[in-house]
């Protein structure tokens, strides 16, 4: 790159960033239906997180090592007490078998609202192996299904062959029970398989979320963007949107805001800046329109888990 070009990328990313420091991130309402929370949680900072980016509700998955688990799920209950109209908890299972039914019942009758499983999430299904349409699963999911309360499932369905089809045995075996696969089940950047699911399954959706793994994300857009923009404009009614952060005091104001803005701008934009990449990678944004990001960042939660605000 000789130095006129130089100039003018470095002129380019300077309004770019301008641009991206004062946009309006409360242009339209949000549900971040996908948040974890942390050991040592730290709401009031992430009240206001939610305020600078008009993120109206916040589901919270209580997610972690054994010695936390219980102390979290009750912060979760606490902080949807404490704050109904902001904060949604879900609950949380690490193993199978009557004791967890119990307990499952149990944080029902305190008030859970949905339920987290990480089962068949990659880091963990290979020491495990239990299979989505096993009897002690279907046991859980009938508990669900009874007590109406949706589900929010890892599922790899491009990295394990027989997930899809324990996914599909699930749905048809209870196609009254609302279940949330995150990150397009596991499948990107093969959309199609996760249109293919959606089509035949009326009752699965899944997130938009990136989590942990940003960086793949974003190089999946880059490589697929018009695959994953007919995917948007397809499956529009069937996406909810969620940071898949956690709320946790080690994590600084600075680091929520700049993934706020990256996931806003990965979306709404054509190109833009990211401060976790390197100044001269060129990022290519959606630029997916208005009406079709208020579905996914907020009609769709709000629809789909019958949500009065």
């Amino acid at each position: 790159m000789n130095n006129h070009y130089r100039k003018l990328f470095r002129k380019i990313t300077a309004e770019v960033k301008e641009y991206q420091q004062h946009k309006d991130y409360k242009k339209f309402k949000k549900i971040d239906t996908h948040e974890h929370v942390g050991n040592n949680p730290d709401f009031d900072r992430f009240l206001h997180i939610m305020d600078e980016f008009n993120i109206k509700k916040v589901f919270l998955m209580p997610t972690g090592q054994k010695a936390y688990q219980k102390k979290k799920q009750e912060i979760a209950l606490e902080m949807q007490r404490q704050y109904p109209d902001k904060f949604v908890a879900f609950g949380y299972l690490d193993r199978v078998g009557s004791e967890s039914e119990d307990y499952l019942k149990k944080i029902i009758g305190k008030g859970i609202k949905g339920l987290k499983l990480l089962f068949w999430h990659p880091d963990i299904y290979p020491q495990k192996k239990i299979a989505m349409d096993s009897k002690p699963i279907f046991r859980i999911f009938d508990i669900c299904q009874k007590s109406n309360i949706p589900v929010l499932a890892h599922m790899s369905i491009r990295n394990f062959s027989e997930h899809r089809e324990q996914l599909a045995n699930t749905l048809n075996k209870f196609p009254d029970l609302l279940f949330l696969v995150p990150h397009y089940l596991g499948a990107a950047p093969q959309l199609n398989i996760v249109g293919e699911m959606l089509d035949r399954y009326p009752n699965l959706h899944t997130d938009v979320s990136m989590g942990g793994g940003k960086n793949r994300y974003v190089s999946y857009i880059q490589g697929f963007h018009k695959e994953f923009k007919d995917f948007f404009k397809k499956y529009r009614r069937r996406l909810c949107w969620g940071a898949d952060l956690f709320i946790d005091k080690s994590i600084s104001t600075k680091f929520y805001r700049e993934r706020m803005r990256h996931d806003i701008n990965m979306f709404s934009e054509e190109f833009y800046y990211s401060p976790s990449h390197k100044e001269s990678d060129f990022l290519y944004g959606l630029d997916i329109p208005d009406n079709i990001l208020e579905d996914v960042f907020y009609n769709n939660a709000k629809r789909i888990f019958r949500m009065s605000s």
